[in-house]
């Protein structure tokens, strides 16, 4: 399978803000800079996230957003879902340099390598919480 930036930036964002979820509301520009990426692209990603009830959003001068359900409960499917639609192909990311990428990107590189016939199972069954702890599920 093949995933798009926006797709890497999806889950990453998802991941950031699980891992934050305490913290309550983040800024998007706080994630942006986290991941690398510019602020106008990641908000486009968001709102689709946001449309999708994966995220939420808040408004105004404190506003941000934070992740609407808890880690376990979203998978990667879901989120991969709202940006790519179909699921298909063999697994190849874009380049990513920034150093809180490379544990998700891990994680999912593994998941995404085992996804190659039953892709849909295998990501519906990995949350973002694998992706946090490293843990993805291997589905046989």
């Amino acid at each position: 399978m093949k995933l798009g930036a926006a797709s890497v930036d999806a889950v990453l964002a998802v991941v950031y803000l699980a891992k934050h979820r305490m913290e309550g509301i983040v800024q998007g520009r706080i994630i942006a800079d986290v991941l690398g990426i510019p602020v106008e692209s990641l908000l486009k990603i968001l709102q689709q996230l946001v449309r999708a009830e994966i995220v939420g959003s808040k408004r105004g001068r404190r506003g941000g957003f934070y992740i609407q359900r808890s880690a376990s409960e979203i998978s990667v499917l879901s989120i991969l879902q709202v940006t790519e639609g179909r699921m298909s192909g063999n697994s190849k990311f874009p380049p990513h340099s920034v150093e809180f990428a490379e544990l998700a990107l891990n994680s999912l590189s593994a998941v995404c390598r085992d996804a190659s016939s039953e892709s849909a199972r295998v990501l519906a069954a990995t949350s973002i919480r694998d992706l946090m702890t490293q843990e993805a599920p291997l589905v046989t």
